[in-house]
């Protein structure tokens, strides 16, 4: 069921289902609480932020410490559960509190641990007081439920270029920080009473006279407009305020949402001249419309068949001309797949020619060039192919192939997810002895997805009282609900 897949010439169709991940508990990982651990959470945990940790050599369990808590600036309050799954001796729950308290120092946090039911599960509290008693005022007046977390104030404000040179880590940090504070807001939108999120800014420089939070208002304000249902205003659901008696810390509140928030919708509808991220008012006109749609074989057969040449190709809603890049020539099949997948988007591009009646041709290996004219200037595509030895062709199709069958997911126009995925026909053709990957995608009758999560949505869960994110089913159930 997984995969069938026919062979014509050089050719590779793929036409598979989207098999859901199994569920199992991953090795040597730190990640969002999977089904193994998420019965020990309950009002046990000090934070609704939790991780899980799974160690199969027990005495790295310092080095995972340090790189998950490394990141405190982000998080404020953190609950971890270590699961000791090697045959190796469990270090003691002291040991660990201290080596918790160690990496946390500078912080001024405080940890608190204790060991769990079976007796190789442990679980580490740690927490900011100063966060602590905000949440604590905050909540004496709150209907709703409160969060609260840190960010480093020279990710927020750091916006010259000679401070990004000289701290290249703040970038990534900056993204740690968005998506963290869009995965709490996202979470109190789709709770009955929304809430409100403590902001401690941290890490504030001695020579820093005041609190100013203009550059956080700028880094935030086009995601948070983005959660918002079709008509609804800005000033209407979201307020911020100073706590002035804490210090650099604001109260950021929240009103809950008519429809699901999703931060992430993971797939893309096509202009002529890029992509775009789904909203939801598109969402449900394309599903409305969804019963016009089918994926015959004449379709097929028209795309397959529908470029002859390419001397002269564009870029439009149907046609996607990739550029490979050259340092890159030397790179393996598997490495040249994920660049392909990755950095040259092609999993996006199918989510988006899918949703066309007339489907589309995703090209690699072609790019378009300006060419400046005596009055004008002008683009033309030119071949530049793929380096490709003649054993990589059947790798790299190969490889895309199972990418398409692991990392894409779709659901049919009832919002269930679906078990018959679009056949996607990849193959590689020659020009000038040069080759071209050439990826033809049909319509699909419903909606797919790039990644194999799906849309990326959160939520508070009162049962065991953290933030976490909708499994796709939880998503799709929430949107059917509504009715869009």
């Amino acid at each position: 069921m997984m995969s069938g897949r026919k062979r014509t010439g050089g050719e590779t169709q793929t036409k598979s289902a989207p098999k859901r991940a199994k569920k199992s508990v991953p090795r040597e990982h730190i990640a969002e609480p999977c089904d193994n651990c998420r019965h020990h959470l309950g009002q046990t945990q000090g934070s609704p932020n939790v991780r899980c940790l799974h160690l199969q050599e027990h005495y790295k369990y310092k080095d995972h410490l340090k790189k998950l808590f490394g990141g405190i600036y982000n998080d404020g309050s953190l609950s971890v559960i270590l699961n000791f799954e090697g045959k190796n001796s469990i270090p003691d729950v002291h040991d660990v509190i201290r080596t918790t308290e160690e990496v946390l120092k500078k912080h001024q946090c405080e940890v608190q641990g204790k060991e769990l039911t079976p007796s190789y599960v442990m679980l580490i509290d740690t927490s900011c007081p100063l966060c602590a008693k905000c949440v604590s005022e905050v909540r004496k007046g709150a209907t709703g439920q409160v969060l609260s977390m840190h960010m480093d104030i020279a990710a927020v404000n750091s916006k010259s270029k000679k401070q990004k040179e000289e701290n290249p880590e703040l970038t990534e940090e900056r993204i740690e920080v968005m998506n963290h504070f869009m995965r709490n807001v996202c979470a109190l939108q789709n709770i009955s009473g929304g809430g409100s999120i403590i902001v401690h800014f941290v890490g504030k420089d001695e020579a820093d006279p005041g609190t100013y939070i203009g550059w956080f208002d700028e880094m935030v304000n086009t995601k948070l407009n983005g959660l918002l249902p079709p008509g609804e205003l800005f000033f209407n659901n979201f307020k911020r305020k100073r706590l002035e008696d804490y210090g650099y810390v604001i109260q950021f509140d929240v009103a809950s949402n008519s429809t699901l928030s999703t931060v992430d919708m993971k797939t893309k509808v096509p202009l002529d001249d890029c992509f775009l991220d789904l909203d939801l008012a598109s969402l449900g006109t394309f599903m409305r419309d969804l019963p016009s749609k089918s994926q015959t074989v004449g379709t097929r057969l028209q795309l397959q068949t529908g470029h002859t040449t390419f001397d002269d190709l564009h870029e439009s809603r149907h046609v996607q001309l990739k550029q490979f890049p050259h340092k890159y020539r030397l790179a393996s099949a598997t490495d040249k797949a994920n660049i392909i997948w990755n950095s040259l988007k092609l999993g996006e591009t199918i989510s988006a020619f899918s949703k066309q009646d007339e489907g589309g041709t995703y090209y690699c290996g072609i790019r378009e060039k300006v060419r400046f004219l005596r009055r004008y200037k002008t683009i033309s595509s030119e071949v530049s192919g793929i380096p490709l030895e003649q054993e990589e062709e059947t790798s790299l199709k190969t490889n895309l192939k199972e990418k398409i069958e692991r990392e894409m997911v779709a659901v049919n126009g009832n919002f269930d997810v679906d078990t018959e995925k679009l056949s996607v026909s990849i193959d590689t053709k020659d020009h000038n002895q040069k080759k071209i990957l050439v990826v033809n995608v049909p319509a699909y009758p419903g909606l797919v997805f790039y990644d194999e999560r799906g849309p990326v949505s959160y939520k508070y869960d009162e049962d065991v009282d953290i933030v976490r994110p909708l499994e796709l089913a939880e998503w799709c159930k929430a949107i059917k609900n509504q009715n869009i």
